[in-house]
């Protein structure tokens, strides 16, 4: 119509494809290393991609003692055959996670696979809104 002004939106996935997320500061938290948001984070935008190695179940078995000693696990479940580790090879977003002590408040963020000119990407996102240098 003329005089209208059409709001154009982005697709998500334009932001996955250029790694278009939010700042994230690594530092000392708690229990340890912590992913801390820099600025706020609305419902249901995308905080990063989960990067790591993919390594099948036979391994991660092998591997699930190690990272129990020594109190680090970066694994995800991928499916019935393989999981996605970034305990050696990763980025930030392995040090995303559950609020400690907050269970009744359930998780900041999720994960969702998704299919991106043909190859299968892991995104976290925001379940709910989250607050500039809080702890995700």
């Amino acid at each position: 119509m003329p005089g209208k002004h059409r709001v154009r939106r982005q697709c998500q996935n334009y932001q996955l494809q250029r790694a278009q997320f939010p700042e994230i500061q690594i530092r000392k938290g708690t229990f340890g290393l912590g992913a801390f948001t820099v600025k706020n984070i609305a419902k249901d935008r995308y905080i990063g991609e989960y990067i790591a190695e993919s390594v099948d179940q036979d391994s991660a078995a092998l591997l699930a003692p190690l990272q129990k000693h020594v109190k680090l696990n970066y694994s995800f479940g991928l499916n019935d055959k393989y999981t996605l580790d970034a305990w050696r090879v990763g980025n930030e977003t392995r040090y995303l996670n559950d609020p400690i002590g907050n269970e009744r408040q359930g998780p900041n963020c999720a994960s969702k696979m998704l299919f991106v000119n043909g190859v299968h990407r892991i995104v976290l996102y925001a379940c709910k809104p989250i607050f500039a240098n809080s702890r995700r």
